[in-house]
């Protein structure tokens, strides 16, 4: 295990005391709120309780008014419109966003999501021309298609017109078309650039000023929280509403897929929406194809667990091929370990997991990864990356060797001949070397705040809790204690996991350390340690205990 660096930022310590006695608030509440941007008694109002109001006009997006004069132009015509979304759970939120709003006004309204191992990411021209066989009027893309320059003409060619939304990093160049709405146009001054897909199709139903279903919100909520976009500005208000109509079971998909779960949907929050849920939606894509995904929002009420029962076995089948390929991945690895990027290659690896194949190999070096499917002289990749690389960048460096790639600055996806695959391993371990410059980066912790015996209570954590939702931008709080006592410790799970208890001071407190089990023996019964973690409270049989889900140990007086 890679050792962490814990920072902190105390740049605004004076100024987060005077605002705290302001305010009459706990300390480290106000510097976990100043951290987040909430810096004066407005802002912080504005945080603790996101509202709709507070959302930009979707005017302000450029194109948006062509979209919507086009859409209803064809609404008012009758014309067949296709909904055009990628597989994962951006782009089935999104598609299912766009089709619910728009199937209210029309029957000739159809979806389209690309098979991911057949057909790939985005737009192809295969699919343009069988959605022209059916007389398909108006595309709208949805989570794609920023970049399918070449296949928005051959649309244009066959008659068809396009209106591309999306929210992928814009090339230079834009497609030709009705309208192109997406956050991050260089050309644009839309005031928050952080929508996912499925908040830029959200921000189109609500540029035809009417009402939305509540469905629609939750909807939008599960979108932006699965594609792990900063959970700050507009998407912490869709997140924050769309979650109310969660727990209501107003989304009958999700009250489904909770129910398959385990889980009760009266209490879900951002985190169950990300690593429970979600994870079953994407397991339609990665196992086979996004319609059973789609068909959980868009079926009927006695159909709903159904579709949600394959989707649960759908994810049972993908944790057991990406188990079985990161098997292979981490002996490869290990090959190329002392690379400033890890590129591993293998025959007929599933397409559908290496994205988190390599993120656990990313997570486990703090290298950035890049997982290679090859098949037939042609390799389809996933990469994966960490702070101060832009993968996205690096891919752009090696362009020329590469078929067609797109992604984010973490995250980004190409498709290679095999031919060019040692040449680019050797390029873009060269421009890595450029980056780094010989100083290798270490993964970091950041501390919000510290934590103090008094402030061991429910009330305190409760506190915290109104700082949801949490998610990339707003994380959970991570506090960091002063010097523990060890009382116990011991291994869970065949040592997988750790879990303590320990004295601060007079109170009992318990820690959680999942993936931890390597401190199960270095560990002694009244040992010193500082523990970094998130905090909440336990509650087993009526009684309730302070807890500390643990993310990094150190031992007293060792920095």
């Amino acid at each position: 295990m890679i050792r962490k660096k814990w920072v902190s930022d105390n740049s605004k310590s004076e100024y987060i005391k005077e605002l705290a006695r302001e305010l009459c608030e706990n300390e480290s509440f106000v510097r976990i709120l100043v951290e987040r941007g909430a810096d004066t008694k407005e802002k912080i109002e504005e945080f603790l309780n996101p509202s709709l109001c507070n959302l930009y006009d979707p005017f302000l997006l450029k194109d948006m008014d062509k979209a919507v004069l086009r859409i209803k132009e064809a609404l008012k015509n009758n014309e067949k419109i296709c909904i055009y979304g990628d597989y994962d759970v951006d782009g089935v939120t999104a598609v299912t966003i766009l089709y619910k709003f728009l199937k209210e006004k029309s029957e000739n309204i159809i979806t389209y999501i690309p098979d991911r191992e057949r057909e790939g990411y985005g737009v192809n021209n295969d699919a343009i021309y069988e959605l022209y066989e059916k007389n398909v009027d108006l595309l709208i893309t949805v989570d794609c298609g920023i970049t399918s320059i070449s296949e928005v003409e051959y649309a244009k060619e066959l008659g068809m017109e396009v209106i591309v939304t999306d929210h992928h990093t814009c090339p230079d160049i834009l497609p030709r078309c009705v309208a192109v709405i997406n956050p991050k146009r260089k050309d644009g001054n839309y005031p928050f650039s952080e929508l996912c897909g499925a908040g830029v199709a959200y921000k189109l139903v609500t540029a035809f000023n009417e009402d939305i279903t509540e469905e629609i919100k939750g909807i939008a909520a599960l979108g932006t929280v699965a594609d792990i976009v900063p959970l700050v500005s507009e998407n912490r208000i869709i997140v924050s509403d769309g979650l109310k109509y969660i727990r209501d079971g107003k989304v009958k998909g999700i009250t489904a897929l909770c129910k398959v779960a385990g889980i009760d949907v009266k209490n879900i929050d951002s985190q169950g929406l990300g690593f429970q849920i979600a994870p079953r939606i994407n397991a339609a894509g990665r196992m086979n194809n996004s319609i059973d995904a789609l068909m959980v929002f868009n079926c009927s009420d006695n159909e709903v667990d159904h579709y949600a029962e394959i989707l649960n076995k759908r994810n049972i089948e993908r944790k057991e091929k990406e188990q079985e390929i990161y098997k292979i991945a981490l002996n490869e690895a290990q090959n190329c370990k002392d690379d400033e990027v890890i590129v591993v290659v293998g025959e007929d690896f599933h397409e559908g997991v290496i994205g988190i194949v390599a993120s656990k190999i990313c997570d486990l070096y703090y290298k950035p990864c890049i997982m290679i499917s090859l098949s037939d002289n042609i390799g389809k990749a996933s990469s994966r990356s960490i702070k101060f690389f832009d993968i996205y960048k690096a891919l752009s460096d090696s362009g020329d060797l590469l078929v067609k790639f797109g992604g984010h600055e973490l995250a980004a996806g190409f498709t290679i001949e095999k031919e060019n695959i040692l040449l680019f391993k050797e390029r873009i371990n060269a421009y890595a070397k450029k980056v780094f410059k010989d100083k290798r980066p270490s993964p970091e912790l950041f501390i919000d705040a510290k934590i103090k015996e008094e402030d061991m209570t429910e009330e305190f954590v409760t506190k915290i809790k109104s700082l949801e939702p949490f998610g990339l931008g707003n994380s959970e709080p991570v506090f960091v204690s002063d010097s523990l006592k060890v009382v116990k410790s011991m291994g869970l799970k065949d040592n997988r996991h750790l879990k303590l208890n320990l004295m601060a001071g007079y109170k009992e407190l318990e820690g959680i350390g999942f993936g931890m089990g390597n401190f199960v023996n270095s560990l002694k019964k009244d040992d010193n340690i500082l523990v970094a973690g998130n905090i909440g409270i336990n509650e087993f049989k009526g009684n309730k205990k302070f807890n500390i889900r643990i993310k990094d140990i150190r031992k007293s007086g060792i920095n």
